[in-house]
């Protein structure tokens, strides 16, 4: 497990919404987990919280987690299921989460 703490500038551009642009500082805390199960069999958690420090009630959620099997040799099969939560939307008609459900494959060298 690992850890990691670091300070931030953001500038975020928006589609929609009445504000086009926001630029602002934040605090980022997150941790990154891997756990070799079996020799071919991997699980990885990433997750961040980031607040910024202009408003502390505009932070994001971030978490991606994941299983990559090894297939043969240096090349692994990867499914993995990533949550983003922003708690002040630049517009009402957007969602707080973001679900993504991806696969992939891994070559490792």
């Amino acid at each position: 497990m690992k850890g990691l703490v670091s300070g931030l500038y953001n500038y975020d551009s928006f589609s929609k919404g009445t504000q086009n642009s926001d630029s602002y500082a934040t605090g980022k805390a997150a941790v990154y987990y891997l756990w070799q199960i079996l020799d071919n069999l991997r699980f990885k958690e990433d997750a961040d919280y980031l607040i910024s420090f202009e408003n502390g009630d505009k932070y994001f959620i971030n978490s991606e987690t994941a299983i990559e099997v090894k297939i043969k040799g240096n090349v692994s099969l990867g499914v993995s299921y990533v949550v983003n939560y922003q708690n002040m939307l630049p517009s009402p008609e957007l969602k707080h989460t973001d679900t993504t459900f991806r696969t992939s494959l891994v070559i490792d060298f």
